[in-house]
């Protein structure tokens, strides 16, 4: 069971935001960003979102 099962997402993460960041974030957070986007899991408890993108 992955705790992404309800994942929703609102955008997908443009290829120039993960190249732009790859050398700065956690090679863990580049791979969400790059399977899943931008969005929310866990019942919207937790979000992956990209500061200028307004959710």
């Amino acid at each position: 069971m992955s705790i992404f099962n309800d994942f929703i997402q609102i955008k997908a993460v443009e290829s120039h935001t993960i190249n732009k960041y790859i050398n700065y974030l956690p090679k863990e957070l580049i791979e969400a960003w790059k399977t899943y986007g931008y969005g929310s899991f866990l019942d919207g408890y937790l979000k992956i979102v990209y500061g200028k993108l307004k959710m």
